[in-house]
């Protein structure tokens, strides 16, 4: 497009490296230097005139005239930056009606960390959400017996309403903020949650690595091994009848185990212990699928894993939880025989029933194909029958066997029964149970001399009849229950006793060792929130 007059033509390399041109006009030739300075001055003619175009702006071409009319949208991402909001702690906890102020220095530590755990709480309520987990119509609030003609009570399964993520209403107080909440409505305070959390910490450090807890004797207690008999040649080692019986006691450690986590909100899929949850029942699955034989435990067991295996079932696990859930309830229910459960099915044994009763009543929360409102409306009604008769109005007690008068253990687990199975506060025998139980409250949380370890199995229905019933009962039983279990709970590092209570030589202890031990009282401290308050 540009070009100089200057046209260069023939170029040629003599032998003394000069380039030569031939001029149009003159015919002369030049050295290659004045070659190469015609070149560059070109070059840089060029480049300017390039620039100088580059900067006068274009006409619009014919078809951008055409579609003058658009709009441009301009998308802009960036990251905006989030502001950091810091709250002080005694305004939070007003908010949560916590009282930072009257707690030592030490103490209201320990609550900034609880207060911290709240965050996590959305997260671990979306992994429930995403599982489905089961829409019911209320838990224990949600049966009424009403007397008819001949001491009969019949059952009504209400349409109590649902607040916590589509759980049953009675597992509402077990998120994190809601913990805190209803343990400071009913009398406790943060030392509680500080030993629930301890007594989860030792128990997780103490699972096997099958998933399974073990039966912990007393620490001070020496248990030398029995000398095995010889066995003939020829003949097959028997399994020691001891053995057989600690495998069905392991199944029973393990599932008090899992309710001591599931009663503090820590499920399969939720939470900081899911995954000892997770291994618990994984294990209990296991050797529930190797057997046919669902008497674990002289039927009690059997009770105790039903509950852990229908709870995990209520906030999300495998179909197989659910299938042998359903197992086991559908045996409980088959054995029964209008009164109640023993040792080997069908009987009159109280202690053995309350286990069974609630066992029943979790199986149905969760929806289990064997447990139908129809059902469970025909069991519930009988049961509620002979429930009635055990219980003795006059004097406030509670039957054991063939209607003779047992413990003052029975007669909270009466209390207890007619509590969940609707019977109002105002019930004769409440009335008159809470009124004898009151004096006795210290009695009960004294240790024999030289001894640290008290009944577990009567503090633990104590303290479900005691909360459950409110008033001067509970006024009582509380601040005492408190005291001691906290007093009496091991400190120190969980990997040894810290957060562990030492078993008794009671029924508890002696069959479930520092395992369950540990367990019942973490769920005597839970308390306030494992079940929501029944009407």
């Amino acid at each position: 497009m540009f070009f100089t007059r200057a046209k260069l033509t023939l170029l040629k390399i003599d032998p003394k490296m000069k380039v030569q041109r031939r001029d149009r006009r003159t015919g002369g030739l030049g050295t290659w230097r004045e070659c190469l300075a015609v070149m560059v001055a070109s070059l840089l003619l060029h480049a300017s005139i390039l620039a100088v175009i580059a900067l006068i702006p274009p006409d619009d071409p014919p078809w951008l005239e055409e579609e003058k009319d658009f709009s441009t949208v301009f998308i802009d991402v960036y990251e905006e930056e989030v502001p950091v909001i810091k709250v002080e702690t005694p305004e939070l906890n007003q908010m949560l009606e916590l009282d930072v102020e009257a707690l030592p220095p030490e103490e209201a530590v320990v609550e900034e960390e609880l207060l911290e755990l709240e965050e996590e709480e959305p997260e671990e309520l979306a992994d429930m959400e995403e599982l489905g987990v089961f829409d019911d119509s209320g838990f224990l609030d949600s049966v009424a017996f009403q007397e008819v003609g001949g001491g009969l009570f019949e059952l009504g399964l209400g349409g109590g309403e649902n607040t916590f993520d589509g759980l049953p209403s009675a597992y509402q107080g077990r998120s994190e903020k809601q913990k805190r909440k209803q343990t400071k409505k009913y009398g406790g305070d943060l030392k509680v949650l500080d030993a629930v959390e301890k007594a989860l910490m030792w128990l997780a450090e103490h699972q096997q690595p099958d998933g399974s807890w073990p039966f912990m004797a007393p620490v001070s207690k020496k248990v030398e091994p029995k000398k095995e008999a010889p066995v003939a040649e020829g003949e097959e080692k028997a399994e020691p009848e001891k053995k057989k019986k600690k495998k069905k006691e392991t199944l029973s450690i393990t599932a008090c185990a899992l309710l001591a986590f599931l009663g503090a909100g820590h499920t399969e899929t939720s939470g900081p212990y899911r995954e000892n949850v997770h291994r618990g029942i994984h294990y209990i699955n296991r050797h529930l699928n190797e057997t046919e034989k669902l008497n674990i435990g002289k039927v009690y067991g059997s009770a105790i894993v039903l509950m852990a295996l229908a709870e995990s079932s209520i906030f999300g696990s495998s179909m197989q939880t659910n299938r042998n859930a359903d197992r086991l309830a559908t045996y409980l229910t088959e054995v029964y025989c209008g009164e109640g459960w023993g040792y080997s099915g069908a009987g009159d044994d109280f202690s053995v029933s309350g286990w069974v009763a609630l066992g029943l009543k979790s199986a149905r929360q969760a929806e289990l194909p064997s447990v139908s409102d129809e059902e469970i409306m025909k069991l519930f009604g009988e049961y509620g029958a002979w429930v009635n008769t055990m219980c003795n109005p006059p004097n406030g007690k509670g039957n054991y066997r063939n209607k003779k008068q047992g413990s003052q253990a029975m007669t909270w687990v009466g209390m207890f029964q007619k509590q969940f199975l609707g019977f109002p506060r105002e019930d004769p025998f409440l009335v008159k149970a809470s009124e004898v139980s009151v004096p006795l409250v210290p009695k009960v949380f004294t240790p024999a001399k030289g001894l640290r370890h008290l009944d577990e199995y009567e503090i633990y229905y104590g303290t479900l009849a005691a909360f459950q019933q409110q008033g001067e009962f509970w006024k009582a039983w509380n601040p005492v229950m408190q005291r001691v279990l906290m007093d009496m709970q091991h400190q120190g590092d969980p990997k040894s006793l810290g957060g562990s209570w030492d078993p008794s030589s009671k029924s508890v202890g002696s069959h479930g060792g520092r395992v369950m031990t540990t367990a019942i009282y973490a769920l005597c401290l839970e308390v306030y929130y494992r079940y929501a308050m029944m009407n």
